[in-house]
């Protein structure tokens, strides 16, 4: 008996050991990719500069050139900051309220939750 108990603990800390390196493993290749590759500031951020930095372009025909004014760009990101802030609060709703369930699932989960003895 003491020999499948030893044996038992054996494979598992070994299996837990295994676990835990491939999880360290992991989180050191997660940890030198952000290194590596930095994440970039805000996507909208290179654009807001850039059109903060460029000027009026001379002629209209090469307006559609220079990309996006100062004050399209400023609409467009408050559009998009309006547009992630709904989507995180449907999202939030969404996971508050769970759906509800069809009449013959409710009636199945009753009957599940009910206790049950056999007849005497």
């Amino acid at each position: 008996m003491t020999e499948r108990l030893t044996l038992g603990l054996i494979i598992t800390i070994t299996g837990m050991g295994l676990v835990f390196a491939a999880l360290a493993l992991l989180w050191g290749v997660m940890a030198a990719m952000q290194r590596l590759f930095p994440p970039d500031e805000r996507p909208l951020a290179r654009l807001w500069r850039r059109a903060a930095t460029t000027d009026a372009p001379a002629t209209p025909g090469a307006e559609a050139e220079a990309g996006p004014t100062a004050e399209e760009l400023a609409a467009i990101m408050a559009a998009l900051a309006l547009w992630r802030e709904e989507e995180v609060a449907e999202k939030a709703i969404g996971w508050r309220l769970p759906p509800r369930p069809a009449r013959w699932l409710a009636v199945g989960r009753s009957r599940q939750l009910q206790s049950w003895s056999p007849r005497r």
